[in-house]
Protein backbone atom coordinates (compact mmCIF):
# COMPACT_ATOMS: atom_id res chain seq x y z
CA UNK A 1 0.00 0.00 0.00
CA UNK A 2 2.92 2.25 -0.61
CA UNK A 3 2.18 5.48 -1.39
CA UNK A 4 -1.27 4.74 -2.22
CA UNK A 5 -3.17 7.78 -0.03
CA UNK A 6 -1.32 9.96 -2.11
CA UNK A 7 -1.97 8.44 -5.55
CA UNK A 8 -5.49 8.31 -4.75
CA UNK A 9 -5.30 12.03 -3.89
CA UNK A 10 -3.69 12.86 -7.04
CA UNK A 11 -6.35 10.69 -9.17
CA UNK A 12 -8.83 13.34 -7.45
CA UNK A 13 -7.43 16.10 -8.66
CA UNK A 14 -8.41 17.57 -12.05
CA UNK A 15 -6.05 17.25 -14.67
CA UNK A 16 -4.02 15.13 -13.14
CA UNK A 17 -4.29 11.35 -14.72
CA UNK A 18 -2.88 8.08 -14.48
CA UNK A 19 -0.17 9.17 -16.86
CA UNK A 20 0.69 12.15 -14.78
CA UNK A 21 0.94 10.24 -11.74
CA UNK A 22 3.06 7.45 -13.67
CA UNK A 23 5.25 10.50 -14.65
CA UNK A 24 5.61 11.75 -10.95
CA UNK A 25 6.54 8.26 -9.32
CA UNK A 26 9.46 8.39 -12.21
CA UNK A 27 10.91 11.25 -11.44
CA UNK A 28 10.85 11.20 -7.42
CA UNK A 29 11.13 8.06 -5.75
CA UNK A 30 8.01 8.29 -3.03
CA UNK A 31 5.24 10.61 -2.61
CA UNK A 32 4.46 12.54 0.68
CA UNK A 33 2.05 11.19 2.60
CA UNK A 34 1.11 14.66 4.37
CA UNK A 35 -1.10 16.71 2.19
CA UNK A 36 0.88 19.72 2.69
CA UNK A 37 3.71 18.11 1.43
CA UNK A 38 1.93 16.61 -1.25
CA UNK A 39 0.80 19.54 -1.89
CA UNK A 40 4.23 21.11 -2.21
CA UNK A 41 5.40 18.10 -4.47
CA UNK A 42 2.75 18.78 -6.95
CA UNK A 43 3.52 22.08 -7.21
CA UNK A 44 7.36 21.74 -8.18
CA UNK A 45 6.38 19.15 -10.87
CA UNK A 46 3.31 21.31 -12.33
CA UNK A 47 5.66 23.53 -14.79
CA UNK A 48 6.15 20.68 -16.67
CA UNK A 49 2.62 19.25 -16.94
CA UNK A 50 -0.47 20.54 -18.23
CA UNK A 51 -2.70 20.66 -14.80
CA UNK A 52 -2.83 23.91 -13.03
CA UNK A 53 -1.18 23.22 -9.40
CA UNK A 54 -4.58 23.42 -7.03
CA UNK A 55 -4.61 25.10 -4.05
CA UNK A 56 -3.61 23.98 -0.64
CA UNK A 57 -6.55 23.41 0.67
CA UNK A 58 -7.94 21.62 -2.30
CA UNK A 59 -5.40 19.19 -2.18
CA UNK A 60 -6.70 19.00 1.86
CA UNK A 61 -10.01 18.42 0.60
CA UNK A 62 -9.09 15.30 -1.88
CA UNK A 63 -7.05 14.26 0.70
CA UNK A 64 -10.20 13.45 2.82
CA UNK A 65 -12.02 11.73 0.32
CA UNK A 66 -9.03 9.24 -0.54
CA UNK A 67 -8.50 8.61 3.20
CA UNK A 68 -12.16 7.79 3.38
CA UNK A 69 -11.99 5.78 0.05
CA UNK A 70 -9.03 4.01 1.13
CA UNK A 71 -10.84 2.93 4.43
CA UNK A 72 -13.87 1.80 2.84
CA UNK A 73 -11.44 -0.33 0.64
CA UNK A 74 -9.91 -2.00 3.70
CA UNK A 75 -13.24 -2.90 5.62
CA UNK A 76 -14.07 -4.91 2.66
CA UNK A 77 -11.05 -6.51 2.48
CA UNK A 78 -9.79 -5.06 -0.55
CA UNK A 79 -5.98 -4.58 -0.72
CA UNK A 80 -4.66 -1.18 -2.44
CA UNK A 81 -1.42 -1.32 -4.71
CA UNK A 82 0.89 0.44 -6.00
CA UNK A 83 3.75 0.01 -8.71
CA UNK A 84 5.81 0.75 -5.52
CA UNK A 85 4.74 -2.27 -3.60
CA UNK A 86 6.18 -5.89 -4.27
CA UNK A 87 3.13 -7.79 -4.14
CA UNK A 88 1.98 -5.02 -7.13
CA UNK A 89 1.90 -7.89 -11.07
CA UNK A 90 5.46 -8.09 -11.73
CA UNK A 91 4.05 -7.96 -15.70
CA UNK A 92 2.00 -4.92 -15.62
CA UNK A 93 5.17 -2.97 -14.38
CA UNK A 94 6.31 -3.57 -18.15
CA UNK A 95 3.11 -2.10 -20.39
CA UNK A 96 3.10 1.37 -21.36
CA UNK A 97 -0.15 2.64 -19.89
CA UNK A 98 0.44 0.80 -16.60
CA UNK A 99 -2.27 1.09 -13.71
CA UNK A 100 -0.83 3.80 -11.30
CA UNK A 101 -3.53 1.88 -8.71
CA UNK A 102 -4.82 -1.20 -8.14
CA UNK A 103 -7.42 -2.63 -5.62
CA UNK A 104 -7.35 -6.29 -5.57
CA UNK A 105 -9.62 -8.94 -3.44
CA UNK A 106 -8.26 -12.41 -2.92
CA UNK A 107 -4.96 -14.36 -3.18
CA UNK A 108 -2.67 -11.91 -4.46
CA UNK A 109 0.07 -14.31 -5.15
CA UNK A 110 -1.10 -15.65 -8.12
CA UNK A 111 -0.83 -11.91 -9.91
CA UNK A 112 2.67 -13.20 -10.28
CA UNK A 113 2.34 -16.95 -11.17
CA UNK A 114 2.43 -17.54 -14.90
CA UNK A 115 -1.44 -16.78 -16.69
CA UNK A 116 -3.02 -16.64 -20.03
CA UNK A 117 -6.30 -15.21 -20.46
CA UNK A 118 -9.55 -16.62 -22.14
CA UNK A 119 -12.18 -13.85 -24.03
CA UNK A 120 -14.28 -13.70 -26.13
CA UNK A 121 -17.77 -12.95 -26.62
CA UNK A 122 -20.85 -12.15 -24.23
CA UNK A 123 -23.01 -14.28 -26.60
CA UNK A 124 -21.08 -17.30 -27.79
CA UNK A 125 -22.73 -20.30 -30.11
CA UNK A 126 -22.87 -23.34 -27.90
CA UNK A 127 -19.97 -24.64 -29.45
CA UNK A 128 -17.87 -21.11 -28.02
CA UNK A 129 -18.82 -21.64 -25.12
CA UNK A 130 -18.25 -25.36 -24.74
CA UNK A 131 -15.16 -24.71 -25.61
CA UNK A 132 -14.48 -21.94 -23.06
CA UNK A 133 -15.24 -24.43 -20.35
CA UNK A 134 -12.72 -26.88 -21.93
CA UNK A 135 -10.11 -24.52 -22.48
CA UNK A 136 -10.54 -23.20 -18.57
CA UNK A 137 -10.19 -26.60 -17.76
CA UNK A 138 -7.19 -27.35 -19.60
CA UNK A 139 -5.35 -24.53 -18.75
CA UNK A 140 -6.05 -25.54 -14.81
CA UNK A 141 -4.66 -28.72 -14.79
CA UNK A 142 -1.52 -27.29 -16.45
CA UNK A 143 -0.88 -24.81 -13.81
CA UNK A 144 -1.68 -22.01 -15.44
CA UNK A 145 -4.21 -19.08 -13.99
CA UNK A 146 -6.90 -18.44 -16.13
CA UNK A 147 -7.66 -14.25 -16.43
CA UNK A 148 -11.17 -13.35 -17.76
CA UNK A 149 -13.74 -10.33 -17.16
CA UNK A 150 -16.12 -11.80 -15.48
CA UNK A 151 -18.74 -11.20 -18.51
CA UNK A 152 -21.51 -13.34 -19.12
CA UNK A 153 -20.76 -15.95 -22.37
CA UNK A 154 -17.01 -16.99 -22.63
CA UNK A 155 -15.36 -14.94 -19.65
CA UNK A 156 -18.24 -17.21 -17.52
CA UNK A 157 -17.55 -20.27 -18.96
CA UNK A 158 -13.65 -19.75 -18.86
CA UNK A 159 -13.57 -19.48 -15.27
CA UNK A 160 -15.92 -21.98 -14.16
CA UNK A 161 -13.76 -24.48 -16.29
CA UNK A 162 -10.86 -23.75 -14.05
CA UNK A 163 -12.35 -23.90 -10.62
CA UNK A 164 -14.20 -27.19 -11.67
CA UNK A 165 -10.67 -28.53 -12.63
CA UNK A 166 -9.38 -27.04 -9.03
CA UNK A 167 -7.59 -24.30 -11.14
CA UNK A 168 -6.91 -20.51 -9.88
CA UNK A 169 -8.35 -17.88 -12.18
CA UNK A 170 -8.54 -13.69 -11.81
CA UNK A 171 -11.41 -12.01 -12.39
CA UNK A 172 -10.34 -8.14 -14.20
CA UNK A 173 -13.24 -5.41 -13.36
CA UNK A 174 -14.71 -2.27 -14.84
CA UNK A 175 -15.60 -1.07 -11.93
CA UNK A 176 -15.42 -0.47 -8.39
CA UNK A 177 -14.97 -4.22 -6.41
CA UNK A 178 -17.95 -3.61 -3.65
CA UNK A 179 -19.90 -4.56 -6.40
CA UNK A 180 -20.33 -7.86 -9.16
CA UNK A 181 -21.15 -6.42 -12.56
CA UNK A 182 -23.17 -8.29 -14.53
CA UNK A 183 -24.96 -9.55 -10.70
CA UNK A 184 -25.97 -12.85 -12.41
CA UNK A 185 -22.47 -13.66 -11.33
CA UNK A 186 -22.32 -12.45 -8.32
CA UNK A 187 -22.03 -16.14 -6.43
CA UNK A 188 -19.48 -17.30 -9.44
CA UNK A 189 -16.94 -13.79 -7.83
CA UNK A 190 -17.70 -14.95 -4.38
CA UNK A 191 -16.60 -18.33 -5.70
CA UNK A 192 -13.30 -17.46 -7.48
CA UNK A 193 -11.98 -15.49 -4.33
CA UNK A 194 -13.18 -18.53 -2.00
CA UNK A 195 -11.61 -20.97 -4.08
CA UNK A 196 -7.91 -19.17 -4.14
CA UNK A 197 -8.38 -17.08 -6.92
CA UNK A 198 -8.66 -13.17 -7.03
CA UNK A 199 -10.59 -10.21 -8.42
CA UNK A 200 -8.67 -7.02 -9.36
CA UNK A 201 -9.67 -3.42 -10.58
CA UNK A 202 -8.12 0.01 -11.11
CA UNK A 203 -11.27 1.85 -10.02
CA UNK A 204 -11.92 2.16 -6.29
CA UNK A 205 -15.10 1.40 -4.40
CA UNK A 206 -18.08 3.00 -5.71
CA UNK A 207 -17.35 3.36 -9.25
CA UNK A 208 -19.61 1.92 -11.24
CA UNK A 209 -19.05 0.17 -14.94
CA UNK A 210 -19.25 2.67 -18.19
CA UNK A 211 -18.36 1.77 -21.32
CA UNK A 212 -14.14 3.29 -21.70
CA UNK A 213 -13.93 1.43 -17.98
CA UNK A 214 -14.43 -1.74 -19.91
CA UNK A 215 -11.65 -1.08 -23.08
CA UNK A 216 -9.43 0.37 -20.26
CA UNK A 217 -9.55 -3.55 -18.61
CA UNK A 218 -8.70 -4.98 -21.53
CA UNK A 219 -5.10 -3.91 -21.34
CA UNK A 220 -5.26 -5.46 -18.21
CA UNK A 221 -6.54 -8.95 -18.68
CA UNK A 222 -3.52 -8.84 -21.90
CA UNK A 223 -0.75 -6.87 -19.63
CA UNK A 224 -1.29 -9.39 -16.69
CA UNK A 225 -0.97 -12.83 -19.02
CA UNK A 226 1.69 -13.81 -21.63
CA UNK A 227 -0.70 -14.90 -23.92
CA UNK A 228 -4.43 -14.70 -24.60
CA UNK A 229 -7.00 -17.33 -25.81
CA UNK A 230 -9.65 -15.66 -28.30
CA UNK A 231 -12.87 -18.49 -28.38
CA UNK A 232 -15.17 -16.05 -30.53
CA UNK A 233 -15.02 -12.78 -31.79
CA UNK A 234 -16.42 -10.80 -34.35
CA UNK A 235 -14.02 -8.06 -36.22
CA UNK A 236 -15.82 -5.54 -34.79
CA UNK A 237 -15.88 -7.05 -31.18
CA UNK A 238 -15.10 -6.11 -27.73
CA UNK A 239 -12.63 -8.98 -27.45
CA UNK A 240 -10.78 -7.29 -29.74
CA UNK A 241 -9.46 -4.90 -27.65
CA UNK A 242 -7.83 -7.31 -25.73
CA UNK A 243 -6.09 -9.17 -28.84
CA UNK A 244 -4.81 -5.66 -30.29
CA UNK A 245 -3.55 -4.88 -26.55
CA UNK A 246 -1.85 -8.01 -26.54
CA UNK A 247 0.19 -8.01 -29.89
CA UNK A 248 1.11 -4.13 -28.55
CA UNK A 249 2.48 -5.86 -25.53
CA UNK A 250 3.98 -8.26 -26.86
CA UNK A 251 1.88 -11.37 -25.77
CA UNK A 252 1.44 -14.57 -27.44
CA UNK A 253 -2.10 -14.72 -29.54
CA UNK A 254 -4.07 -17.83 -29.57
CA UNK A 255 -7.12 -17.76 -31.48
CA UNK A 256 -10.05 -21.14 -31.57
CA UNK A 257 -10.31 -21.78 -35.18
CA UNK A 258 -13.93 -23.63 -34.81
CA UNK A 259 -14.71 -26.97 -37.56
CA UNK A 260 -16.55 -25.88 -40.72
CA UNK A 261 -19.52 -28.84 -39.68
CA UNK A 262 -20.21 -27.04 -36.27
CA UNK A 263 -24.57 -27.48 -36.95
CA UNK A 264 -24.81 -24.15 -34.22
CA UNK A 265 -22.23 -21.74 -35.89
CA UNK A 266 -23.71 -18.67 -36.72
CA UNK A 267 -22.09 -16.30 -39.99
CA UNK A 268 -19.84 -14.01 -38.76
CA UNK A 269 -19.03 -15.01 -34.83
CA UNK A 270 -15.82 -16.01 -35.39
CA UNK A 271 -14.40 -12.92 -38.41
CA UNK A 272 -12.28 -11.53 -35.47
CA UNK A 273 -10.53 -14.90 -34.86
CA UNK A 274 -10.14 -15.43 -38.94
CA UNK A 275 -8.75 -11.50 -39.24
CA UNK A 276 -5.99 -12.33 -36.25
CA UNK A 277 -5.10 -15.17 -38.05
CA UNK A 278 -4.87 -14.11 -41.40
CA UNK A 279 -2.62 -11.07 -39.99
CA UNK A 280 -0.56 -13.17 -38.90
CA UNK A 281 -0.90 -11.96 -35.51
CA UNK A 282 -2.37 -15.28 -33.57
CA UNK A 283 -1.72 -18.47 -33.78
CA UNK A 284 -4.76 -20.91 -35.06
CA UNK A 285 -5.76 -23.94 -32.42
CA UNK A 286 -7.85 -26.41 -33.73
CA UNK A 287 -6.52 -28.66 -31.29
CA UNK A 288 -5.21 -29.93 -27.66
CA UNK A 289 -1.94 -30.26 -29.21
CA UNK A 290 -2.25 -26.95 -30.44
CA UNK A 291 -3.06 -25.43 -27.28
CA UNK A 292 -0.42 -27.55 -25.48
CA UNK A 293 2.11 -26.46 -27.93
CA UNK A 294 1.25 -22.42 -27.39
CA UNK A 295 1.39 -23.14 -23.43
CA UNK A 296 4.78 -24.11 -23.86
CA UNK A 297 5.79 -21.03 -25.71
CA UNK A 298 3.45 -19.02 -22.97
CA UNK A 299 5.47 -20.59 -20.72
CA UNK A 300 9.02 -19.24 -21.64
CA UNK A 301 7.36 -15.75 -22.68
CA UNK A 302 6.57 -15.67 -19.07
CA UNK A 303 10.21 -16.06 -17.96
CA UNK A 304 10.93 -13.21 -20.36
CA UNK A 305 8.54 -10.74 -19.87
CA UNK A 306 9.20 -10.73 -16.07
CA UNK A 307 12.44 -9.98 -16.80
CA UNK A 308 12.03 -7.57 -18.70
CA UNK A 309 9.49 -5.85 -16.46
CA UNK A 310 12.07 -5.39 -14.52
CA UNK A 311 14.06 -3.07 -16.51
CA UNK A 312 13.79 0.90 -17.01
CA UNK A 313 11.42 1.44 -19.97
CA UNK A 314 13.96 3.14 -22.00
CA UNK A 315 15.89 -0.62 -21.79
CA UNK A 316 13.47 -2.90 -22.99
CA UNK A 317 12.92 -3.55 -26.71
CA UNK A 318 9.78 -5.40 -28.19
CA UNK A 319 9.99 -8.66 -29.29
CA UNK A 320 11.94 -9.57 -32.25
CA UNK A 321 8.70 -10.11 -34.84
CA UNK A 322 11.13 -12.90 -37.55
CA UNK A 323 12.58 -14.45 -34.42
CA UNK A 324 8.92 -14.73 -33.22
CA UNK A 325 7.31 -16.25 -36.07
CA UNK A 326 9.99 -18.88 -36.76
CA UNK A 327 9.72 -20.01 -33.46
CA UNK A 328 6.13 -20.64 -33.53
CA UNK A 329 6.62 -22.15 -37.19
CA UNK A 330 8.97 -24.75 -35.41
CA UNK A 331 5.84 -25.42 -32.88
CA UNK A 332 3.45 -25.74 -35.48
CA UNK A 333 5.08 -27.33 -38.21
CA UNK A 334 1.74 -28.25 -40.02
CA UNK A 335 0.78 -26.59 -43.41
CA UNK A 336 -2.16 -25.21 -42.44
CA UNK A 337 -0.83 -23.01 -39.20
CA UNK A 338 2.10 -22.03 -41.54
CA UNK A 339 -0.72 -20.50 -43.62
CA UNK A 340 -2.25 -18.56 -40.78
CA UNK A 341 1.22 -17.16 -40.01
Amino acid sequence: MKNALGIMTLLLVPGIGKKTVSKMLNQISSLPEDPLELHLAVNALSGSSRYECPYEEEVSFLYERAQKTLSQALSQDICVLTPLDPQFPTLLKGISDLPVILYAKGNLTILDKCCVAVVGRRKPTQYGLDMAKHIGGFLAHEGIVVVSGLAVGCDQAGHEGCLENNGETVAVLAHGLDKVYPAQNLHLAEEIVDKGGCLISEYPPGTKPLAGFFVERDRLQSGLSSGIIVIEAEAENGTMHTARFAVEQGRLVGCLKPPTDVADMQPKVATGNELLISEGKALPLTSDSDLANMLVISRERWEQLRQLSTRPHSSRKPPCRTEEKNRLLRNFPCERCMAGL
